[in-house]
């Protein structure tokens, strides 16, 4: 039986490609105000990840030989819904050891937690913080 290299007629390369995703918007009740954490407020999350070793799909085209979005999305929504945080900083933690569980020893991952509108009357375009490896 033919490799799906050999089917596909592209062997996988041997550079470190990129997936990135850009603008994951999720309701979350953050604050550290009082008050703050009583409605949940858009937080805005870009996850890029290097792959040590370019995913399968690069080949197959099928969606079991890469990661999901919609896994990435559904790990961010299982620690955020029904929890409260105080801090972009622990929030983004949070999530990053969690979506690190989805790759493989070596892939990079870089998370971006982007608090859209920060009770700071001078803050006009957010805040944020990037966690990466």
């Amino acid at each position: 039986m033919a490799s799906p290299e050999q089917e596909h007629g592209a062997p996988l390369d041997s550079t470190h490609p990129e997936l990135r995703i850009f603008g994951i918007l999720i309701p979350v009740r953050l604050g550290c105000i009082p008050g703050e954490r009583d409605r949940p407020q858009d937080v805005e999350f870009d996850v890029a990840i290097r792959f040590a070793t370019p995913p399968r799909g690069m080949v197959t085209d099928q969606i079991e030989d890469t990661i999901s979005y919609i896994d990435i999305v559904a790990r961010l929504r299982g620690v955020i819904d029904g929890n409260e945080f105080a801090l972009i900083e622990f929030l983004g933690r949070e999530l990053f050891g969690t979506l690190r569980t989805l790759l493989d020893e070596g892939d990079r991952l870089t998370l971006t937690v982007r608090k859209l509108t920060p009770p700071v009357p001078e803050i006009r375009r957010g805040a944020e913080f990037i966690l990466s490896d």
